[in-house]
């Protein structure tokens, strides 16, 4: 049986580590552009961003950091504080600066764009959002704009409900 980590094989690091962490190698050069996932502000959509989080950088080697939408909110599962934060849910327009980013890379996204930024002088970046429970105008007009496509199935079915017993 093959472990997946050890201490000679490390995650790859992401933006948020610090260029000294013991915990992770960094990014080869000629590697992969670092992926942001948004997060949503439920634990579900949480949970799912961890194990994504987990499966990209640990196991395929691509740096991946989260997105709540807000400047002082983290739930990175590499945080060293262990944060879990919640953001914003059901936003689409996140979407529209990846698609604007050069080679849609979040990371130097900011750079170039500080005339974007919110009040807080955050901008918002996100790849992919694992879960989407409503459809509203901002999604139906990123679809049209082709900024994001149709949200699918991914084997999970939620529901809620109020059941007498």
């Amino acid at each position: 049986r093959r472990r997946i980590l050890s201490p000679e094989r490390k995650r790859v690091c992401n933006s948020e580590d610090q260029a000294s962490s013991p915990f992770c190698e960094p990014n080869d050069p000629d590697g992969f552009t670092e992926i942001r996932i948004f997060s949503q502000n439920w634990e579900s959509a949480i949970a799912t961003t961890w194990i994504w989080q987990i499966i990209l950088s640990e196991i395929l080697n691509v740096p991946t950091t989260t997105e709540t939408g807000l400047a002082d909110k983290n739930n990175n599962f590499y945080n060293r504080e262990n944060r879990m934060d919640y953001g914003y849910a059901n936003t689409f327009n996140f979407f529209q600066n990846t698609f604007d980013a050069k080679g849609g890379d979040c990371t130097i996204y900011k750079e170039n764009n500080d005339k974007l930024a919110r009040e807080d002088g955050y901008i918002p970046c996100a790849h992919v959002m694992p879960e989407v429970w409503s459809e509203n105008e901002e999604l139906r007009d990123a679809k049209i704009r082709d900024i994001v496509e149709q949200p699918a199935l991914t084997g999970l079915i939620g529901g809620e409900g109020w059941y007498i017993m």
